[in-house]
C-alpha cells in the first residue's frame, strides 16, 4: 500500500505525541499501574513512528539499483 507523504508525516507526528503522552504518564505516576502503562505507550508510539519512517524510506528509494558490494 502506497501512502502519500503528507499522511506519513501525520502518522509520525501523531505517534510521537502518543509517545509524549506516555512520557507524561510515566513522569506523573504514583502507582505501579501507571509506571507500567507509561513505557508501553512510549514503546507503541516510537515503534509505529519508526515503521512509518521505514515505509517512507522504502517507497522513496529504488533498491533494485542499490549495489550491495563496492567491488566491480
Amino acid at each position: 500500500m502506497k501512502l502519500p507523504f503528507h499522511i506519513k508525516r501525520r502518522v509520525m507526528a501523531g505517534m510521537l505525541l502518543f509517545a509524549a503522552v506516555g512520557i507524561g504518564v510515566f513522569g506523573a505516576a504514583h502507582g505501579i499501574g501507571a509506571m507500567m502503562l507509561g513505557p508501553r505507550l512510549i514503546g507503541v508510539g516510537v515503534s509505529v513512528c519508526m515503521s512509518a519512517a521505514f515505509k517512507a524510506l522504502t517507497q522513496s528509494c529504488s533498491w533494485h539499483n542499490f549495489r550491495w558490494s563496492t567491488a566491480s
